[in-house]
Formats: structure tokens, C-alpha cells, sequence
């Protein structure tokens, strides 16, 4: 059953992911908000995204993990190349820079279950 809550923080998620200038219309979107979600309710996830969260999100969408990893992958990718570079930069701080590559598919996911925690006490 889907609570004001749940919906709340989809909104919160799906608002974050297009401040940083994720296109809402790549499937990969659709997974990363999903895998936020769930390391979001459950942060045993943070550490099993590879092999717990990517399965779950396949299922969901009848897929398989590594279409997944790759869609999520593609979708980071595009953020960080289109993006508001300055908005990145001051979510992931140290993490991204000019000289370093984007975050893996665990960070950018880790860091923005984190982020939200911290703004959105109320959820």
C-alpha cells in the first residue's frame, strides 16, 4: 500500500535526481530512483547493491541486474556530462571533481539515500 510518505519521497528522490540533470525519460531514471528508494528504507542495501538491489529493480521490471547496472550506469553518466555541474559538485563535494571520474552506481545511490536522510526528517 502506498502511503502520502512513500509518494513523498519518491517526489523528494525524483526531484533530487533532476536538480543534478538526470533525463527523466532514460529507464536507467526509473531504476536509480527505485534503488535510492530502497537503500533509503533499508540501509543494510547500501552494502548489498550489487547483489540484492539490482535483482529486486530486474524483477520489477522484468529484467536481468546487468541491464540494471548498465541502464543505472548510462543514466549517471548522462547526468555528469549534462548536468548542473554546480549542483553535482556540491552534493558529492570531494567525491567528483574535474580530474577525478563520476562516483560508481553504489556511490552516487549511497550518497543520495544519505542526502535525502539528512534534509528529510519528516519521511
Amino acid at each position: 500500500m502506498e502511503t502520502e510518505n512513500n509518494r513523498a519521497l519518491v517526489r523528494e528522490i525524483t526531484n533530487f535526481l533532476r536538480e543534478l540533470g538526470m533525463p527523466t525519460h532514460l529507464l536507467g531514471f526509473e531504476y536509480v530512483r527505485l534503488a535510492i528508494y530502497l537503500v533509503y528504507e533499508n540501509q543494510i542495501y547500501k552494502k548489498r547493491i550489487t547483489t540484492q538491489v539490482y535483482p529486486i529493480i530486474a524483477e520489477k521490471y522484468n529484467t536481468d541486474p546487468q541491464n540494471v547496472e548498465r541502464s543505472i550506469r548510462h543514466a549517471i553518466e548522462v547526468a555528469f556530462t549534462r548536468g548542473n555541474v554546480d549542483d553535482i559538485y556540491r552534493l558529492f563535494k570531494n567525491t567528483v571533481s574535474s580530474t577525478k571520474s563520476r562516483p560508481t552506481n553504489a556511490e552516487f545511490i549511497s550518497m543520495l539515500a544519505d542526502h535525502i536522510h539528512i534534509v528529510s526528517k519528516n519521511f
